[in-house]
C-alpha cells in the first residue's frame, strides 16, 4: 500500500497540490502555482509537474471547480470548459489512475471528517473566489443530488427575468454577481 498520496485543488486561477501522509492525512510538503492557460491538456501538464514535483508514490485526487457528470467535467465556467475528460488527461500526464471530485464537495467532506464541522451532523460549506461554489452534509452525508449538483448555490437564479451573464451561459445566477 502506498504511503503518500497527493491531492490537488484545480480552481479557476490557481492550482494548488499537496503531498499527504496515508491515512493520517498529515500535509508533508505542497506546491501552489497560477495556471497559465486554461485549456485542458496545457492544465493536464500544469497539474502533472505539480504532482511530479512532489514526489507522490501513490493516489493522486483531482478537486475541479466545476459541475461533473459520469466522471467528466461537465461544465466549468471559470476554466471555460464543457464536456471535458480531464481524468484521462490527467492519467494520460501521470500514467497512473487519477479520481475526479468537485472541489467543494471535498472540501465539504473534509471540514465534516477533520475540519470546522467535525462532529456536527449538517453543514454548508460555501467559498467565493474565481466562482461561488457551496455543498451541503445533511444528516452526515455528503449531500449529491441528482447530477451530482445537490447543495450548488453559485448557479441559483438571484434575477429571474434577464440579468447578468453568468460564465456558464445563463443569465442571472448568482456566480455573476
Amino acid at each position: 500500500m502506498a504511503t503518500t498520496g497527493v491531492g490537488v485543488d484545480l480552481g479557476g486561477t490557481n492550482l494548488r497540490a499537496a503531498l499527504v501522509e496515508i491515512p493520517s492525512g498529515k500535509v508533508l510538503a505542497s506546491v501552489r502555482r497560477a495556471h497559465g492557460s486554461r485549456a485542458p491538456e496545457a492544465v493536464a501538464r500544469e497539474v502533472a509537474a505539480a504532482v511530479k514535483e512532489l514526489g507522490a508514490s501513490g493516489p493522486c485526487g483531482v478537486g475541479v471547480a466545476g459541475q461533473l457528470k459520469r466522471g467528466k467535467v461537465a461544465m466549468a465556467p471559470n476554466l471555460n470548459w464543457h464536456d471535458v475528460d480531464f481524468a484521462r488527461l490527467l492519467t494520460a500526464e501521470l500514467n497512473k489512475p487519477v479520481a475526479l471530485f468537485n472541489d467543494l464537495k471535498v472540501a465539504a467532506w473534509g471540514e465534516h471528517c477533520a475540519g470546522a464541522a467535525q462532529g456536527a451532523r449538517d453543514s454548508l460549506t460555501v467559498f467565493v473566489g474565481s466562482g461561488v461554489g457551496s455543498a451541503q452534509i445533511a444528516n452526515g452525508q455528503l449531500v449529491l443530488g441528482d447530477g451530482g449538483v445537490g447543495g450548488e448555490i453559485g448557479h441559483l437564479k438571484v434575477q429571474l427575468d434577464g440579468g447578468r451573464r453568468c460564465g456558464c451561459g445563463a443569465l442571472g445566477c448568482l456566480e455573476a454577481y
